[in-house]
């Protein structure tokens, strides 16, 4: 058992690796400075590989960075001299890198059907027509952005939901099939009883929930939450993406998932370890 960490724009996700992969914990945060609690970003990102070590002390963890990483070379060094000083391997990717895992992640569920959306705190990345020849299509802005572009983190009548979602349906590619939306989407709809027939969640029964939420104050909203508390600030913003995709593409309904690109990582490490003369897109070096 391994563990590998997804050092994001917007959360740190610590997943174990065994018979199956294990989200074992994620933390939000702001990596370009804001604390959390109290806490300084590099510190909850050096308390939690310290923790994991002490809790595992036989274990490797490989660490990989996104977005936030990729914008801000000092961070990205921050982040790294965090980890080199643990003794953690760590890299950053590039968003064709992302969208190779989270394809990655889905072929080894053999769940490769649809669309696929994964979006993160300061990028998405779009794998197009999967079942086919996969084309991707990648956004460089996330959670993140539009929390802060759009003010979705004020009080509720300041927040300019649909300027959202309309600068969100302008960057979208013309031609979206069904999809499915990644990133803990379905924890997060079963968390507040949107019901799913089989496996798909309906347009209606998904706005309804995003209204709700949309009344909320921040201070609400983080009491309610599938994950660690702050986790719900990123989730206004992911409902007016996902609200976007629907009605830019013209559908009722979409399919939730919880994989993830660290989910593609750990299939791309077990398929090394099955064919090491085999070099994968995508993967971390040690």
């Amino acid at each position: 058992m391994d563990f590998i960490l997804d050092v994001g724009s917007h959360s740190l996700k610590l997943y174990k690796l065994g018979a199956t992969v294990e989200l074992s914990e994620t933390l939000t945060w702001d990596p370009w400075g804001g604390d959390v609690e109290g806490h300084a970003p590099n510190t909850l990102l050096k308390d939690l590989l310290f923790r994991t070590q002490q809790r595992h002390p036989e274990h490797q963890i490989t660490a990989f960075g996104t977005e936030a990483m990729r914008r801000d070379g000092e961070l990205a060094g921050q982040v790294s001299a965090s980890c080199g000083a643990l003794g953690v391997p760590f890299r950053v990717i590039s968003q064709d890198e992302e969208a190779a895992l989270i394809s990655a992640a889905f072929q080894a569920e053999g769940e490769y059907s649809h669309d696929i959306v994964n979006v993160g705190g300061g990028s998405i990345q779009m794998v197009l027509g999967a079942s086919g020849i996969p084309q991707t299509w990648l956004l460089e802005f996330g959670i993140v952005d539009l929390n802060r572009g759009f003010n979705l983190l004020s009080e509720p009548e300041a927040r300019d939901v649909a300027g959202c979602r309309e600068f969100v349906a302008a960057s979208l590619p013309q031609d979206i099939r069904q999809f499915v939306y990644t990133g803990g989407e379905l924890t997060y709809l079963r968390h507040f009883g949107v019901p799913l027939v089989d496996g798909y969640c309906d347009r209606y029964a998904f706005a309804d929930l995003a209204d709700r939420l949309e009344q909320l104050s921040v201070g609400e909203l983080v009491h309610d939450s599938p994950f660690d508390p702050n986790w719900m600030k990123g989730a206004i913003a992911s409902n007016c993406i996902v609200l976007a995709l629907l009605d830019h593409a013209g559908l009722q309904r979409f399919v939730p998932s919880d994989l993830n690109i660290g989910h593609g990582l750990a299939a791309q490490i077990a398929e090394t370890a099955r064919t090491p003369d085999v070099s994968l897109p995508g993967a971390v070096s040690s």
